[in-house]
């Protein structure tokens, strides 16, 4: 460190005269004072000391490690005024410097508590539904969670709720995906489908999204340029499921 440049200088030219002999040639010091680290005291709390570590150390504890740290002590009231090594540069709050209390003392010797708090008990609406609770227990019956897409074709929806207040789509990726699901039905019939064509004749299968459907009042499947997409659309939360095929695997 800068502060100790000189003595480590002096050390290793010592060694070198007792090794190889040989005449030291003198020391040039150029030194910018203004760029060395400052050597700031810091205050340090018996306090905080117990409020941190949670227990009580006594004062000729505490000087003992520090001092054996190489620091330097000046006594106050609340505690000390700690000076760092130069070497310290890591120390820069009373925190840091508990920190290193708790190190040497052991942080082994600081017995384990177990903290208390006190917890109140909500009450649960009989109406409230937990959606995690009732897809864990679809998978505890054997069925399997899908994810379709949000986007249908209108034929489908037509067969499903041909009543329903569609949502078409301005740019659609393909015309069998070109207006918003109203139910989650069609996903699962889709899949079902897809599984039972392929030699899978015993399906359970469930799925939880989202349904959306235009507001009464609102514009029709066909109208684009005057829908509110704030007001006007309707995000409703649903869960489906279908099974098919024996009861028993």
């Amino acid at each position: 460190m800068p502060l100790t440049v000189n003595q480590a200088i002096e050390r290793a030219t010592q060694l070198l005269l007792d090794i190889a002999g040989g005449i030291p040639g003198p020391v040039l010091d150029l030194c910018s004072q203004e760029h060395l680290p400052s050597l700031r005291p810091i205050t340090l709390r018996r306090e905080r000391i117990s409020k941190i570590l949670g227990i009580q150390l006594k004062d000729n504890e505490i000087i003992d490690i520090l001092e054996r740290l190489e620091m330097q002590l000046q006594p106050i009231t609340a505690g000390w005024q700690v000076t760092p090594h130069s070497a310290r540069f890591d120390i820069q709050h009373e925190v840091d410097l508990i920190a290193e209390l708790g190190r040497i003392y052991g942080y082994d010797n600081i017995p384990a508590h177990h903290a208390l708090m006190a917890t109140a008990l909500t009450s649960i609406p009989e109406a409230h539904f937990d959606l995690n609770k009732a897809k864990a227990l679809l998978v505890n019956r054997g069925y399997q969670e899908v994810i379709t897409y949000s986007f249908i074709s209108p034929k489908m929806q037509q067969l499903i709720e041909p009543d329903a207040q569609t949502i078409a789509i301005a740019n659609p990726l393909s015309k069998d995906l070109s207006i918003m699901r109203s139910s989650l039905w069609p996903g699962l019939l889709l899949a079902a489908n897809y599984n039972y064509a392929r030699q899978q004749t015993r399906i359970r299968i469930f799925e939880s999204g989202l349904g959306f459907v235009l507001n009464a009042n609102q514009a029709t499947e066909t109208d684009y340029v005057d829908v509110d997409p704030i007001n006007s659309i309707q995000q409703i939360p649903l869960l489906a499921g279908l099974a098919t095929g024996n009861f028993a695997p």
